[in-house]
């Protein structure tokens, strides 16, 4: 058999549904579709009737009256936000297509920090009617400074997509390809994005008694950007990127909707400061008058062009510090581990990555490796790292040549050959050596997994009626999993309000095409009725 011809299915589900296999919808947004949040803020209301417009904006507003009558407007201090930027890219080396260079990066920070702080150079060419509400919001956002495992980082997570593009319906695809934890960092992710759409943001929800766990999608929570509109791009279609994207996403990550209501001159925003309009603008009209009144088309959460906009005002403050200081996840991130410098010691030995979450083969064999990295401040002279099959230890590598503070090296285990078809977890660990122990323990374990798969002939159907037979079901995170129900398979999330981004694997046995011109292949599916996307990825 020709290996290249080899082919084995992996099917993930992904967010929340009951199915037989899988079914995925996809939510479209029109090319002129400039900002998705209305789009996702229907979406919720609809799935989650708790989080309507109503009941958010009487809590917001109840939050408000509290901040000025124990005088918290007048004690505003500066905040910080960390933020890590996720370039999902398609290959490409730093500085070509999506796979932006560092110094663009760099930029869009700037102009986030320059729009909420009112110290961008425009400022000055504020219509003269908007200046005296113009505000500054005193919050910084700066490189995270350390990673979810307490390792230094730049803040920067440069990663091969498993897509050429993703439109908004795949938001849980696109922050799977790469996330750190919602609540200790602003997770902005770059990418191409499909159906027109510039970007997104997912919407804080407030903490009134019995909703604070009502939407935990966590796993998607964050702000997403088209590449193309992403920093200072002269080459940007329709008129030019100067970041301003970036700050109109923010500004709705943080609780601000659209200046026109999504709706005409009785729409709200809930600013009064901002003076109702029956539409969004494009361009930079500065005499359009709608509802009888001057719009503010220089404000930041309206559609005109980059160079068009200039200003937030005191209202759009006064929403965004009430939001920063009460809503959960926005409040977290000024608390964040994210914003410190990561704990320093003399010794601590790490280990940084793993081949993968998931790999599988027909032959069976397999070759371990792992990176490790001196955190410590002392050089480190020796340590041994162990592999672990299934628990058991397998081989143990010594090394007594010095790795100095910083320094890492990726280390090779022997190969290993797994002849029977199963399902294997595969574990390694460091240790120092000598008379030093190792100060931090807590990032001295690695876990991946690997699957023997057994080669089947086609054609193939597979009912699954009483049993899985030569399948494999990956359930990493221990969370709901494949069920077998009535001659089918099947994962029960429907209602399950926890299971936003959840991916749960089952894959196929090894398929041989070579001696089939076009392979096809079919599911037979059932799903209940949901609004979340979801998606079968094979």
């Amino acid at each position: 058999m020709t290996k290249r011809y080899h082919s084995f299915l992996k099917i993930f589900i992904r967010s929340g549904i009951f199915i037989s296999l899988l079914s995925f919808n996809i939510l479209t947004i029109s090319a002129q579709e400039r900002c998705a949040v209305p789009k996702l803020l229907e979406e919720r209301e609809k799935k989650y009737p708790e989080l309507s417009t109503q009941q958010f904006e009487k809590w917001i507003t109840d939050k408000q009256k509290l901040r000025k009558n124990t005088s918290q407007r007048d004690q505003i201090t500066l905040v910080q936000i960390p933020v890590v930027f996720h370039i999902i890219h398609n290959g490409e080396p730093i500085g070509t297509g999506g796979n932006l260079l560092k110094s663009r990066i760099d930029r869009q920070l700037e102009t986030l920090n320059e729009d909420f702080n009112r110290l961008n150079e425009d400022a000055s060419e504020t219509l003269l009617e908007f200046q005296e509400v113009a505000a500054s919001f005193e919050i910084e956002f700066i490189y995270a400074k350390q990673s979810p495992d307490g390792f230094e980082t730049n803040g920067i997570v440069r990663i091969p997509g498993s897509q050429a593009n993703y439109g908004y319906g795949e938001r849980a695809i696109l922050s799977s390809e790469s996330y750190w934890p919602a609540e200790d960092y602003l997770n902005i992710w770059v990418a191409d994005l499909a159906n027109g759409s510039l970007g997104w943001a997912e919407f804080p929800v407030s903490n009134l008694q019995g909703l604070d766990e009502a939407s935990n999608n966590r796993l998607i929570d964050g702000v997403t950007l088209d590449y193309v509109y992403f920093g200072d791009n002269p080459n940007s279609p329709s008129f030019e990127s100067k970041g301003r994207t970036a700050t109109h996403e923010m500004g709705h990550f943080f609780g601000l909707r659209h200046i026109w209501g999504d709706g005409g001159c009785s729409a709200d925003d809930f600013c009064q400061d901002t003076p109702a309009s029956n539409s969004s603008s494009t361009g930079c009209n500065l005499s359009k008058t709608t509802c009888e009144s001057l719009d503010m088309v220089q404000n930041f959460m309206d559609y005109t062009n980059d160079a068009c906009m200039n200003i937030f005002t005191n209202d759009q403050k006064s929403r965004v510090r009430t939001v920063v200081e009460n809503s959960p996840r926005r409040k977290s991130l000024t608390e964040s581990k994210g914003l410190e410098n990561p704990p320093v010691f003399n010794r601590d030995l790490g280990l940084a990555e793993v081949n993968s979450q998931y790999t599988g083969s027909c032959s069976g064999n397999f070759s371990p490796q792992i990176t490790v990295k001196n955190q410590g401040l002392f050089p480190i002279n020796e340590y041994s790292i162990q592999l672990f099959v299934n628990g058991e230890l397998t081989e143990t590598l010594d090394f007594n040549d010095t790795l100095e503070s910083g320094e890492e090296r990726t280390v090779y285990f022997s190969l290993l050959n797994f002849v029977e078809t199963d399902d294997y977890s595969i574990s390694y660990s460091v240790n120092l050596k000598g008379a030093f122990e190792d100060e931090r323990l807590d990032n001295n374990e690695k876990l991946e997994f690997y699957q023997k798969l057994q080669e089947r002939n086609l054609p193939y159907t597979k009912k699954f009626q009483n049993n899985i037979d030569s399948w494999f079901i990956r359930n990493a995170d221990g969370e709901e999993t494949w069920q077998l129900f009535d001659e089918a398979i099947g994962v029960p999330f429907y209602e399950n309000r926890q299971n936003f981004g959840q991916q749960e694997g089952i894959i196929s046995p090894i398929f041989d095409f070579t001696t089939i011109d076009v392979p096809q292949i079919s599911f037979v599916f059932a799903q209940v009725a949901d609004s979340i996307p979801n998606r079968v990825s094979i």
